[in-house]
Parts: C-alpha cells; structure tokens; sequence
C-alpha cells in the first residue's frame, strides 16, 4: 500500500460505514510505511489490509476489508497472510488485531488465538454535561507515556505522539500523589472517541471527573469507547454514565496468547485497527 493508495482505502472502508478518515491510514504509513497492503484483481483494486508495529513487540492488524463484489475468493484470507509474512520477517515477538464476533471463525482458521473479549459502548448526548477542572497540561506528556507502555506493554509513543501533533485529539488526565490516569480523546466528523485511557490507584471521582471532562466537550456528538468485559470497574463507570453496548468482540492473537501489560490499568481500549 502506498500514499496513492489511501482514497481507495477510505472508499472502500466507508463502504462498510467505518468513517476511517484519509489521515489515519496516512498516520498508519507513516508509522509502518511497507506494513499495509492491497488486493489487486483484475488490474483493480478490491481489498485493503494494513499493520503497524510497536518496535519488536508486538503488531497490530487491522482494516481487513475486501469489495463486496470479490469476496468468497480468499481474497481476505491472502491479505493477512501477507500481512503475517510481513511480520514475521521483521521478527515481531506477538502479532494481534480486534475483531468482532462475527470474524471469528475467519481468523481461528489463519491461526489466531482467542484473547480477551471487549465491548463496544457509545453515549448520545441528552444533555451537555459541565466540565469539571483537572484538564492535563502537555509537560505531563512523558509520565502519561510511561504510564501507557506499563499498561499496554509496549511503546506505542510513535503512535500517540503522531495523534497529539494531529487536529483533533487531545490528552487528559491527573497526577496527584500515587494516583495517576491519562485518557486520550479523538475527534471525528460526526462523534468523539475516548481511548486508550489507563489509571492506576485513581478514586471513582478522579475518574469521574475524568469522562465528564471528555462528554463535556463533545459539543453534543455522540462519543464511543471500547472496553475490555473483564475490566469491570470500567464496565460499571461508562453505564453509570449513560453509555450503552453497540457491539462485541475480542482480541486475536496469532499462534498463541502472550502475557503483556497491566489489563487491569486499561479503562478504554485504544485503536483498534492499531492496537
């Protein structure tokens, strides 16, 4: 895949309404710029893939998506397998992607294990919260950093940085004694993201405050999430705060489910075509 390339991909992606805007799979290049790639038929393009990886660590596969018009012909299956060649060859210690339900079965056939199930949850605005004080200043950014590759169990710095430097996304968060949690929040066309967002040893209010901060600046779009089911703290805060499950899923592993990061730190899910 190449630079030429990325107006196919957004085409293509919206045809299954994930609004993935030209930016992220610029982003994507940027980070991995051999990573991704296209199925080609016919002398046209039908199907995307792409990966990104965070040093030797670890991988992550994501928008695998072919034309409705090509598919049942292994075209899916090729584009991963190229994407797990890719991999391999540059010695990346695990390789994971998100995937919902229903792709289950096409990924266990490529090899992947089953890791930890997630849900998808989304809040529509009825009315605009206020926002309380505890906004995260820049200066702060190298702590919430390490904070994430604690929790994640890799570096995704590369990644995060290239979001902040972006328009429309920003970093929240506290830092008070032995408390501390970052959220990072992204802004589309039509709804605000929140993800990934880590906290350890922060109180229910800290946290509170936290997502009211991010709903309150939402202008009224609806704002989604992706959390871990096993993370019910998590669970039990987006509800109380009117967040509702739109989806299922879980995360893949190829060859085997390694041991990575502090799940338990990991409010909100981050990237899921990234990690």
């Amino acid at each position: 895949m190449r630079r030429s390339d990325i107006p196919f991909a957004v085409e293509i992606s919206d045809s299954e309404k994930w609004g993935i805007p030209a930016s992220d799979f610029q982003r994507i290049l940027r980070l991995d710029p051999r990573g991704s790639f296209i199925a080609i038929k016919d002398s046209g393009k039908v199907g995307v893939a792409t990966s990104v990886s965070f040093r030797k660590e670890v991988a992550w596969i994501g928008n695998v998506v072919v034309d409705r018009r090509f598919r049942g012909r292994h075209l899916g299956l090729l584009l991963v397998i190229y994407a797990l060649t890719y991999l391999k060859k540059r010695h990346v210690k695990n390789i994971a992607l998100y995937c919902f339900d229903e792709n289950i079965g096409f990924y266990r056939k490529l090899g992947f294990a089953k890791g930890k199930p997630f849900v998808r949850m989304r809040w529509k605005p009825k009315t605009q919260p206020e926002s309380p004080p505890g906004a995260i200043s820049r200066q702060s950014l190298t702590q919430s950093l390490s904070l994430d590759r604690k929790a994640f169990g890799a570096d995704r710095s590369r990644l995060i940085r290239d979001w902040l430097n972006s328009k429309g996304a920003s970093m929240i968060g506290i830092s008070r004694g032995r408390a501390s949690s970052y959220m990072l929040v992204r802004d589309y066309d039509d709804m605000r993201e929140i993800g990934p967002w880590v906290a350890v040893r922060a109180t229910e209010k800290q946290l509170s405050s936290l997502l009211r901060t991010a709903l309150a600046a939402s202008h009224r779009r609806p704002v989604e999430v992706s959390i871990s089911l096993h993370n019910f703290r998590a669970l039990n805060l987006f509800k109380r705060h009117g967040f509702r499950a739109i989806n299922t899923g879980t995360s893949m592993y190829f060859d085997r489910v390694p041991k990575m990061g502090s799940p338990a730190a990991v409010l909100a899910l981050g990237f899921l075509d990234k990690g």
